[in-house]
């Protein structure tokens, strides 16, 4: 029994996002990462102590999707940036941290991606999403601190 105990302390110990080394946070400088995924996000399960910058945001129509945040480290920091498209036209993003260029990329219909970003000091981000046709967009768009 007692060697049960102590494997099962040193699994709970040991557990893979202490090695993960796709963390973010693992080059331990500021840094976004644009990940394209295949699972769709629940943004109705809130986290104690997570930090909600953007809302989760449906937006649809022909204009463009603009927000600007700010991310103290006090707060955490990780965060994650969600889009989602909804829509019949590819999207672009744009997102960076406010006043510098920004890193950009596409997104195909129905696609999601995950917009990580590890920061050490208090910054200013903006995301930019648009489409180049000037179609309605669907677009569900949430963030969060941790």
């Amino acid at each position: 029994m007692m060697i049960f105990g102590v494997v099962a302390s040193l699994l709970l110990l040991l557990s893979p996002v202490a090695f993960s080394q796709d963390s973010i946070s693992a080059n331990q400088t500021d840094s976004i990462k644009m990940i394209e995924t295949n699972t769709p996000q629940n943004d109705n399960v809130i986290t104690p102590f997570d930090v909600q910058l953007i809302n989760s945001v449906h937006h649809t129509g022909k204009g463009a999707f603009e927000n600007t945040f700010s991310m103290d480290p006090e707060n955490g920091k990780e965060a994650n940036v969600y889009v989602k498209n909804n829509g019949s036209a590819t999207i672009y993003i744009e997102f960076g941290e406010d006043g510098k260029k920004p890193i950009e990329s596409s997104l195909k219909p129905g696609k999601q991606k995950n917009l990580q970003v590890y920061t050490q000091k208090t910054n200013s981000y903006k995301l930019y999403i648009y489409n180049m046709d000037g179609s309605s967009m669907d677009l569900q768009v949430s963030e969060r601190q941790f």
